[in-house]
């Protein structure tokens, strides 16, 4: 996908549409023709990629997210964070889940509007919008209301502090109260990269669930510095089965493309592609009109109560729980550089050379398509290195075979 005829299409008021693109990879430069080319795989039976979320990432990445404060302008990392009303914590807290009225009472409280806070982004766009939904349904996993339609299904963290506190209370043990927040974040992102044709290639891109544990302190959630093992593991099963969650739900595959969006729009700022290549970007970080979309101001609050018996005696208790959470996409410092095992300046030599035409906004290289054009002598690009082989990191020309 050619970024400098998708910006000039665009400017057009044309209707443009990441066609067949799927799963963005990276980007190769152009410099004979001042153009960034956009890269990826393009799968059957998935939805194509939106150009307002690029955009949005390539504006985030550039400095176009800003606030000021005592007359000093400060870039916004970009997130996305569903918030609750630390006052309603406090009441749920004062509760008798023993009483009829209490546990009514609960219900109705743990429904209250949790505010739903955007930054480093604008609220009104679609990548906003993808990560509120990702979150809030992360929630409802968490809270066991939603099960994930993945084989051998993790317990929800509910669950597994249900059967903690039976335990507790077989065993007389005094169990304490807990506050808790998930959130997603990149975990480990990686690129190869060639100096010579310039092509980047992220070759690792991890996002995780991360956890903290809280407690109200002076009329706000602070951490409390103590690790929970139930939070801890759920978050460490929700990390490990990750692909297998991005494949069963379209919403996790929509929040891992975002991510993606982001790790390669800070790596072409990182090596400054834009000016390496005369692209004038100034349409699409400025002047680009995105759509908007519906973000909602608040949310109904998540909760849980469960009921059960002691095991010894006739006693009841009663456990309430609830979650608060978020997604951060910044990359707060550049990504990691692995050497070129030798496919990335093969498979970046490919992308140019099967270019139909300079005005093309979108084509398709395939290993049929390159029979023949990579044995063309071609003066101004060099010669393809022959890829070494390493299973760990697939290169982009493996990529091609899929």
């Amino acid at each position: 996908m050619s970024l400098r005829q998708l910006s000039e299409s665009l400017a057009a008021g044309k209707p443009t549409r990441l066609e067949g693109l799927t799963r963005l990879d990276g980007f190769v430069t152009d410099k004979e023709n001042r153009d960034i080319i956009l890269w990826g795989l393009s799968e059957r039976g998935q939805p194509d990629l939106h150009v307002q979320d690029i955009v949005v990432a390539l504006r985030s990445a550039y400095g176009r997210y800003t606030v000021k404060r005592d007359g000093t302008t400060f870039l916004v990392s970009p997130l996305i964070s569903i918030d609750p009303d630390t006052a309603i914590l406090g009441q749920l807290r004062e509760l008798d889940l023993m009483t009829t009225n209490g546990k009514k009472r609960h219900a109705e409280l743990c429904k209250s509007p949790q505010t739903v806070r955007v930054e480093g982004m604008p609220r009104s766009s679609r990548v906003a919008k993808v990560l509120v939904d990702a979150d809030y349904r992360m929630k409802m996993v968490s809270q066991g209301t939603v099960n994930l339609p993945i084989k051998s299904p993790f317990p929800s963290s509910f669950s597994e502090r249900v059967a903690k506190w039976r335990e507790e209370a077989a065993e007389r043990t005094k169990s304490r109260r807990f506050n808790t927040r998930y959130w997603f974040q990149p975990g480990r992102f990686t690129y190869q990269a060639s100096n010579d044709a310039d092509t980047v290639f992220v070759d690792f891109a991890q996002v995780i669930l991360n956890d903290e544990d809280q407690f109200l302190k002076g009329g706000a959630l602070v951490a409390s510095g103590e690790i929970d093992d139930v939070s801890r593991a759920f978050t460490c099963a929700w990390t490990d089965r990750m692909e297998d969650i991005y494949k069963a739900e379209a919403i996790w595959r929509d929040m891992h493309n975002i991510f993606r969006h982001f790790a390669v729009a800070r790596i072409m700022r990182d090596r400054d592609v834009f000016t390496q290549v005369g692209f004038a970007g100034e349409f699409l970080l400025d002047r680009y009109n995105l759509p908007n979309v519906d973000v909602p101001a608040t949310l109904a609050g998540l909760g849980h109560v469960e009921e059960y018996e002691q095991r010894r005696g006739s006693a009841k208790s009663r456990l309430a729980y609830s979650v608060c959470g978020g997604v951060s996409v910044g990359f707060n410092k550049p990504l990691e550089k692995n050497s070129d095992t030798g496919g990335t300046q093969a498979s970046g030599r490919s992308v140019i050379v099967s270019r139909p035409a300079t005005s093309a906004v979108a084509w398709a290289v395939t290993p049929g398509s390159l029979r023949g054009i990579l044995d063309r002598p071609r003066s101004k690009l060099p010669a393809a290195p022959t890829p070494s082989p390493d299973p760990k990191k697939p290169s982009l020309k493996d990529l091609f075979r899929t």
